[in-house]
């Protein structure tokens, strides 16, 4: 009497695990999936390493050497940092100019040394005075994209960081009484240079797109919408100053 009951709970009670099992795949497919484009080592050059080192007010007890390392691969540059007495590190720095299987992602490296040792390295997002000028570059605009710093003709507060999802894409200053009405804004991109002055108009961040975006052709090179650091959302209402991307 109970078996086709039974049996019927026990089909559903498959159907469920099954559908389980398909969703948690598929998210450990997603949360895998900029890991697993990490892994795929492509060829890099090792245009410069240098040792970071301890100038003033250094410790008595000796501390971790800090390696930084510039790769050229393919038409980019990859910088990479870490600190440790890892022997791997001074092995690596003596490879100057040679060819390196690397991987990264946004966090991390991985440089494959030719013993077959494995070195992992962090992003380094900060300036560095290189002696490859564009090493030192890559690294200046790094510091920007993150807000450690910004180009010299960019003013500090109150010039506002203009985001591009987690990342800096240049600066606003907007000056007037309340920024609850038309305010006007100068907006400089990561050179330092003056991209826009006009009219801006705060808007609700509801309905719009969550950064900013990048320079728009279908509206002439012009920033429509700019995302603050602090969180305000401004409408550009009317241009003064526009200057075209090279």
């Amino acid at each position: 009497m109970f078996e086709p009951t039974l049996r019927s709970e026990r089909n559903s009670y498959t159907s469920c695990m099954s559908s389980v099992r398909v969703c948690l795949l598929a998210l450990l497919c997603f949360w895998l999936a900029p890991y697993a484009r990490a892994q795929v080592p492509q060829e890099a050059t090792l245009l410069e390493a240098d040792l970071g080192g301890c100038y003033a007010d250094c410790p008595p007890i000796p501390l971790p050497n800090y390696y930084v390392f510039c790769f050229q691969m393919g038409d980019r540059l990859v910088i990479g940092g870490h600190e440790s007495w890892d022997l791997g590190l001074r092995k690596l720095a003596s490879l100057e100019g040679k060819p390196l299987p690397l991987r990264y992602d946004q966090t991390h490296l991985w440089v494959k040394l030719p013993s077959g040792w494995q070195v992992k390295l962090n992003q380094y997002p900060y300036e560095y005075s290189f002696k490859n000028n564009a090493c030192r570059a890559e690294a200046q605009m790094r510091s920007f994209e993150h807000g450690y710093t910004r180009p010299a003709p960019v003013p500090g507060e109150p010039a506002s960081p203009v985001m591009h999802g987690k990342l800096v894409f240049g600066w606003a200053l907007c000056r007037g009484a309340s920024m609850d009405v038309l305010t006007e804004c100068t907006v400089w991109d990561l050179k330092g240079d003056i991209r826009q002055k006009g009219a801006y108009e705060p808007v609700s961040n509801s309905g719009l797109p969550s950064t900013t975006a990048d320079w728009d052709e279908a509206t002439d090179g012009t920033y429509r919408i700019i995302h603050l650091g602090n969180g305000r959302v401004l409408k550009l209402v009317d241009i003064t100053l526009k200057e075209r991307l090279p």
